[in-house]
């Protein structure tokens, strides 16, 4: 069977017997039954601590189902990603916050890119269908992190509002429910007009979409801070992570965002 048809089906199980009230061996045996699967389920207590393992005949590497752990999204450019200067693997800053708050994070950063800037293979920006579609197809996040995206600010503002509005809508349909949060462009140091006014611009889109935003910028987050910025004057170093991951903490206990992340049957494929 396709996995498209067994994500489907798992949906379809998932509605009618409400997930919540159902134990998950019952849900993954059901499957099994209807679509001839083989599947090796591991105990469920509440709440769930094991995984299932779905086997799919013609399909080398099983589909994990992970019960556990809520799924997060990381989308940005290199400050998301890492970059030579440090904020790699472990060490970044979207790890440190999944790590802290027990999600299974996925992060999507590309250097180059912004809401219309494009990097990466292929020219990709924030708002590429390939890097949306992801999560409709592969992914049930509770959140979605929109993070910085500078290399914007070298584009004609007119054409990056459109790209912003565009991306926002085009994740919030992807996201089934999932929450965003916009997080305006960071400045490695003191905040300039035109960070100010880059920001002001994210603010206003993103509260017509009714997304969350924060303003590193007006916050002056990295102001005074050269200890936490790289060798080449701009990326973080891997201090500079821990420090932003902890501006990230600070802003998700305020917001209480923890408590909206949970995880689902399908929350994640492979």
């Amino acid at each position: 069977m396709p996995k498209s048809d067994f994500r489907r089906l798992l949906h379809r199980v998932q509605r009618t017997l409400r997930l919540k009230r159902v134990a998950i061996p019952a849900i993954v045996a059901l499957c099994a039954v209807t679509t001839g699967l083989v599947v090796t389920a591991g105990a469920v207590s509440s709440p769930p601590q094991s995984t299932s393992t779905v086997v799919i005949p013609g399909v080398t590497d099983p589909i994990e189902a992970r019960f556990t752990k809520p799924v997060v999204y990381w989308i940005g450019d290199s400050y998301t990603e890492g970059s030579g200067m440090g904020g790699n693997d472990e060490k970044n800053y979207s790890a440190i916050v999944s790590d802290h708050y027990g999600w299974n994070g996925f992060n999507k950063g590309i250097g180059g890119t912004g809401y219309l800037a494009e990097g990466g293979v292929g020219g990709l920006n924030f708002g590429s269908p390939s890097r949306v579609n992801q999560i409709g197809t592969n992914a049930r996040p509770s959140l979605i992190f929109i993070v910085d995206g500078v290399n914007d600010l070298n584009k004609p503002l007119d054409e990056v509002r459109a790209a912003v509005d565009a991306t926002f809508k085009s994740y919030i349909h992807a996201s089934q429910n999932g929450e965003l949060i916009v997080v305006g462009y960071i400045v490695p140091g003191p905040a300039s007009d035109v960070f100010l006014e880059a920001n002001a611009m994210l603010r206003e889109i993103a509260d017509a979409n009714g997304l969350t935003f924060w303003d590193p910028a007006e916050e002056d987050w990295l102001k005074g801070r050269l200890d936490l910025i790289g060798e080449d004057n701009f990326h973080l170093n891997d201090a500079g992570h821990e420090y932003l991951a902890q501006k990230f903490i600070e802003h998700i206990d305020e917001a209480g965002l923890a408590a909206q992340a949970t995880a689902t049957l399908d929350s994640y494929y492979e």
